[in-house]
C-alpha cells in the first residue's frame, strides 16, 4: 500500500518539511489550544490551505497503511472540499474504499471520473478497468434493489394515501348522512350521490361549490355535526348497532330542554331532531314530536321515519289516541328497507308476536332479524342462532346455530356463550367436547354468569 504515498503532486520532502512545521506550530500552541486541535476535534479551518492539505494527506497515508476504508471514504470528500487541484489517483483510492464498504454505485462513479481524467496513461488504468467491470455488476444489483425498495415504498405510500382518502370519504359521507342527506351511502367510495350531497351542502353553507371534499367543506361539516351531546346521552337513540333507551324510560324533564338547546346550536344535525322528538314523545307531546321530525321524514331520513312508527305505536297519533299497528307496520317497513336496524328489530317483534290487525309471520320475522344481524347487531346474531337451533321461522340447523353463537360469543355476548356451551355439552350439531364446554363456561363466568359455578366444578372433577 505504500506506493500510494507518491500519488499527491506535492513533493514528498517538501511535504515532510511542512509536516514538521505544522508539528512545531502545534507544540508552540497553549495547552488549551492543543486540546482544541487534538484528535478528531482538530479544527483545521483556521490553518493555511497548504497546511490543511499536508495534514489531510498525512492522515490519508495513515488510513491507507491500516486499510481503513471507512476512514478513507470520510476523508477524501474533505480534501475535495478544499477546492484545490487534487491527484486523479485519489478518485481511484476513493473508488476502492467505497467498493470495500459496500457502496458499489458511488464506487462506479469515482472510477469513471478517474478513467475520464487519467485516461489510458493513468498509473492505475489496468486496475481501474478491471475493478470497474466488477463494480458495474454489483452496482447494477444495488440499483435493482434500490429500485425495488423505492417501488415498494411508493406502493405502500399509495396504499396509505388510498386508505386515508377512503377514511376521509367515509367520514364525509357519515357527516352528510347526519346533516340531512339520507341517500348518501357510507361506503368510503366517492360516488354521484355523495357529490350531489356535497354540492347542496356547499350551496346551503355559502361555500365554494365544486362537489369535492376539501378542507373548507370538511371543516364546515365537522362544525355542523357535533360529537355526543347531553341530548344524545339522555335519549340514546343510536344510529349504528348498540343499546338504546326506550321511550318510556327517558327522563323528559331533563331531555327536552337539553335537546332543544342542541338543535339550536346545531340546526342541521338530523340526529338531534330525532332525539328531540323522542324526548317530546316521552313528555306526551306527540304533535310537537311529529313537527320536530316532519322535514326529515319528508327527505327520507331512516331514523326519523322509524320515529313516526313509534309515534303511531306509543305516542297517540293513531285513532282516538290508540296504537295504529297498520300505520306502524307501514312506517317500520319504510325505515327498515332504508337500513335502520332498530326498525328491522321492531318488525321482527311485530311479525313474531303479531298485533291488532297484523298476523304473526315467523318467517318474515326471521328475515328482518337476519337483516339486523347482518349489520353487526350482536344481540340479533344471538337471537338468530336461537331460531336456527329451535327451528322457529326457519328449518332447524344446528351448524348455522353454532356459527351464529360463535360469532356473538366472540363479541363477548353472555347468552350466546352459554348457548354455545350447551350445544357442545349435549352434542347437538357437534361432538360432545367437555374441554370446550369448560372453556366456554369459564368465559361466561368472567362475563358475569355466577350460575355456572357448579357446572364448572363438575367438569373439572371429571377431568
Amino acid at each position: 500500500m505504500n506506493h500510494y504515498l507518491s500519488l499527491p503532486t506535492i513533493n514528498p520532502s517538501r511535504w515532510r518539511n511542512r509536516l514538521l512545521v505544522v508539528a512545531i506550530t502545534l507544540l508552540l500552541q497553549p495547552a488549551s489550544a492543543l486540546n482544541t486541535l487534538a484528535g478528531e476535534a482538530l479544527d483545521t479551518d483556521a490553518l493555511p490551505i497548504e497546511v490543511q492539505v499536508d495534514l489531510y494527506m498525512a492522515e490519508l497515508t495513515r488510513l491507507l497503511e491500516y486499510e481503513d476504508n471507512v476512514g478513507i471514504v470520510q476523508l477524501i470528500p474533505k480534501i475535495r472540499a478544499l477546492n484545490i487541484s487534487i491527484p486523479d489517483a485519489l478518485y481511484f483510492i476513493e473508488a476502492r474504499a467505497l467498493y470495500a464498504t459496500g457502496d458499489a454505485i458511488q464506487a462506479r462513479e469515482s472510477l469513471l471520473v478517474y478513467l475520464n481524467q487519467a485516461g489510458r496513461e493513468g498509473r492505475y488504468y489496468e486496475e481501474a478497468t478491471n475493478l470497474l467491470l466488477e463494480v458495474r455488476a454489483e452496482a447494477a444489483k444495488e440499483e435493482a434493489r434500490i429500485a425495488e425498495l423505492l417501488l415498494a415504498r411508493k406502493q405502500a405510500q399509495a396504499a396509505a394515501e388510498q386508505r386515508a382518502q377512503r377514511l376521509q370519504v367515509r367520514e364525509t359521507q357519515s357527516l352528510l348522512l347526519q346533516a340531512g342527506f339520507p341517500k348518501t351511502p357510507v361506503t368510503g367510495e366517492m360516488d354521484q350521490l355523495t357529490r350531489e350531497a356535497l354540492a347542496v351542502f356547499q350551496v346551503r353553507q355559502s361555500l365554494t361549490v365544486n362537489a369535492e371534499i376539501n378542507r373548507e367543506t370538511l371543516n364546515a361539516l365537522r362544525a355542523a355535526i357535533p360529537d355526543v351531546l347531553l341530548c344524545d346521552e339522555l335519549t340514546n337513540r343510536p344510529f349504528e348497532p348498540g343499546e338504546f333507551i326506550a321511550i318510556e324510560t327517558i327522563d323528559f324533564q331533563e331531555a327536552v330542554p337539553a335537546c332543544n338547546q342542541a338543535i339550536r346550536d346545531y340546526p342541521i344535525a338530523a340526529r338531534l331532531h330525532v332525539q328531540y322528538a323522542r324526548a317530546l314523545m316521552a313528555a306526551g307531546r306527540a304533535s310537537d314530536a311529529e313537527r320536530a321530525i316532519r322535514e326529515h321524514v319528508e327527505i327520507g331520513y331512516p331514523s326519523a321515519i322509524h320515529t313516526m312508527a313509534e309515534l303511531y305505536r306509543e305516542a297517540g297519533l293513531g285513532l282516538e289516541g290508540k296504537a295504529d299497528y297498520e300505520a306502524v307496520e307501514t312506517w317500520l317497513l319504510r325505515a327498515a328497507e332504508l337500513g335502520d336496524y332498530i326498525a328491522q328489530l321492531d318488525l321482527y317483534q311485530l311479525y313474531l308476536n303479531g298485533a291488532s290487525g297484523i298476523r304473526r309471520n315467523p318467517a318474515a320475522a326471521v328475515e328482518w332479524l337476519s337483516a339486523a344481524a347482518d349489520q353487526g347487531h350482536t344481540p340479533s346474531v344471538h337471537l338468530l342462532g336461537e331460531h336456527y337451533e329451535r327451528g322457529q321461522g326457519v328449518s332447524r340447523d344446528y351448524d348455522r346455530a353454532i356459527e351464529l353463537y360463535q360469532q356473538a360469543a366472540t363479541e363477548n355476548h353472555l347468552a350466546a356463550t352459554l348457548a354455545l356451551a350447551n350445544l357442545y355439552e349435549r352434542g347437538r350439531g357437534v361432538k360432545r367436547d367437555p374441554d370446550r364446554v369448560l372453556t366456554l363456561l369459564k368465559k361466561a363466568k368472567a362475563l358475569g354468569a355466577d350460575s355456572v359455578d357448579r357446572r364448572i366444578e363438575k367438569l373439572e372433577k371429571r377431568r
